[in-house]
Parts: structure tokens; C-alpha cells; sequence
């Protein structure tokens, strides 16, 4: 085993935990906003893309979708 390596992987999952808790705090924050202030088509436009972003960060994650092991485009279906 690389201890180098270990250490650096370890490194940068926490880092990736510290955004994903930032990213959390400002969804909750923009969503609880929106009851005081008006929403536009726009706001939902973004909305939709930070979801779409997240869920391809989920799915690679959890290997889901496209990431799937039996995906037929992996395969080559």
C-alpha cells in the first residue's frame, strides 16, 4: 500500500466532504429564502442545472445511470 497515496485519497475525500456540506448550507439557505423574495423561471433554470449537476456527481458515486457496471453502452450495446 501507498501511504503517500492513502494520505493525498484522504486528503482530498475530506475536502470533497467540506464542499458538499458548503453546497448543502446554500441550497438550504437559497431555498429557505425563497419564501420571502420572488422566484423566477430563472431561478428554476438553475435550480434544475445544480440538480442535473449533483445527480451525475450521485450516479458516479453510487455507479447509477450511465456509470451503471451493466450499462449497455459499456458493453457495447
Amino acid at each position: 500500500m501507498n501511504a503517500e497515496a492513502t494520505n493525498e485519497y484522504r486528503r482530498q475525500m475530506l475536502y470533497a466532504l467540506g464542499l458538499a456540506e458548503s453546497i448543502a448550507q446554500k441550497i438550504k439557505a437559497d431555498r429557505d429564502a425563497s419564501a420571502t423574495k420572488p422566484v423566477t423561471w430563472g431561478h428554476v433554470g438553475d435550480a434544475t442545472y445544480l440538480q442535473e449537476q449533483l445527480q451525475e456527481i450521485e450516479n458516479r458515486l453510487f455507479g447509477c445511470g450511465e456509470y451503471a457496471s451493466d450499462n449497455a453502452a459499456k458493453v457495447g450495446r
